[in-house]
């Protein structure tokens, strides 16, 4: 992967039912915790329902 280029991360743990969460999900300290977070939502709820729900 180079320098600056974004690959989408899957934020779903090695069991069913186990999300993963926080700031090395995508990237590291506070702005990584908040995108893994609203990744692991969005994740969770579909895209639909999460564009519904949290209007940015």
């Amino acid at each position: 992967m180079a320098f600056g280029s974004f690959a989408p991360v899957e934020s779903t743990g090695p069991y069913e039912g186990l999300y993963l969460a926080g700031q090395n999900v995508m990237a590291p300290g506070v702005i990584g915790t908040i995108m893994g977070s609203f990744s692991t939502v969005k994740l969770i709820l579909g895209a639909d329902e999460f564009r519904r729900v949290i209007r940015l």
